[in-house]
């Protein structure tokens, strides 16, 4: 993270089987997702897992992709954080998380998020249901979307629509945090991807009286 002194993460493992990596900034919230698991016992199976602990979605993510590299195999993996927005929800997920659980509830929900992970279920908050629905974008965020799937350069999206480059550009960001994603190249795949994809539906713009024909000729 920008402006942060480097942290070496506490990695412990778990025996016996499974075989969990936890990762934490300090020893004490590793202590703290330790205790939280002593009842998971070794019926799970031999599958790894890691528990991955972070100030927020993003910091665990990055903790989780360095923990992905070193171990050159495919972790399960549970990311515990204070908060989640629903783009943090969205963002984590597409990053491969299969569980997530807020810190809140650390203590009652860990453990069997854990067991539901190595059960290959995905695992998430009750209480963050409606952050996995689509994300709601404004009508301006969906033409802007619209033409950067079209493959149109942001100079090209502000002709087309009549505004200036920062604004689509702050039509881009906004949207980008909504989906989920840091890039053009990610928002486009976000939304046409054939398996995993929200499909051009997202794009949307039922009321014909709002619409502006975005992709003809300026």
């Amino acid at each position: 993270m920008s402006g942060n002194p480097q942290r070496a993460p506490i990695v412990e493992v778990l025996d016996p089987a499974p075989r969990a990596f936890v990762m934490a900034e300090d020893a004490i919230q590793r202590r703290r997702l330790l205790a939280a698991l002593g009842g998971l016992g070794s019926s799970s199976g031999a599958a790894n897992v890691a528990v991955v602990s972070g100030r927020d979605v993003r910091d665990g993510l990055t903790a989780l992709a360095g923990l992905r590299d070193s171990a050159q195999q495919d972790l399960r993996t549970v990311l515990v954080v204070p908060a989640a927005s629903a783009a943090d929800v969205r963002e984590a997920f597409a990053a491969g998380a299969d569980g997530l659980v807020l810190e809140s509830t650390l203590e009652i929900a860990l453990a069997p998020a854990l067991a539901a992970v190595l059960s290959d279920q995905l695992v998430f908050p009750r209480t963050r249901r409606t952050h996995l629905a689509p994300p709601a974008l404004s009508v301006r965020e969906k033409q802007v979307l619209g033409l950067v799937v079209l493959g149109f350069s942001n100079q090209e999206v502000a002709a087309k629509l009549h505004v200036t480059e920062a604004t689509v550009k702050s039509h881009l960001t906004a949207s980008f945090r909504k989906l989920g994603v840091r890039s053009r190249a990610e928002a486009s795949a976000r939304i046409l991807d054939p398996h995993d994809g929200l499909g051009l539906g997202i794009l949307s713009i039922a009321d014909p009286d709002v619409a502006l024909d975005v992709f003809g000729d300026s």
